[in-house]
Order: C-alpha cells, then sequence, then structure tokens
C-alpha cells in the first residue's frame, strides 16, 4: 500500500465514524469538510475501500441499530 492510499484509507475510516455518528451532516458537507473535491470523488474511494457507497454504509449501520 502507498502512502497516498494509506492516508486515503484512514480518512475514509473517518468518514465511516461520522456517518455512524449520523449528526444529519450530508455526504456532501463530509467530503468538503475532510478535503475531497466533491461529494462523487469520496463516494468513488469510499465504495472502492468498503464496498459499499456513503449512502449504502449510513443505512446498512442504521437497520443494525
Amino acid at each position: 500500500m502507498s502512502f497516498s492510499e494509506f492516508v486515503k484509507q484512514v480518512w475514509v475510516e473517518e468518514v465511516a465514524r461520522r456517518l455512524k455518528a449520523d449528526y444529519g451532516e450530508s455526504i456532501e458537507s463530509i467530503a468538503l469538510d475532510l478535503g475531497w473535491s466533491s461529494a462523487g470523488n469520496l463516494s468513488n474511494d469510499f465504495k472502492r475501500m468498503t464496498g459499499l457507497s456513503p449512502s449504502e454504509y449510513r443505512l446498512k449501520y442504521k437497520q443494525l441499530e
């Protein structure tokens, strides 16, 4: 794993934490706050690393509660 991939993984873990916390934040807001240029770019990275889109991840986590 390259350094840039490692950093991206750390940020994706932060996205996951914020999605689980459900502060009512939009994915767009999370993306911009954490340095992604758009929600689409965040979604692509998140799905590549977790297998789920941020929306799917949030929904799945809510169903487990």
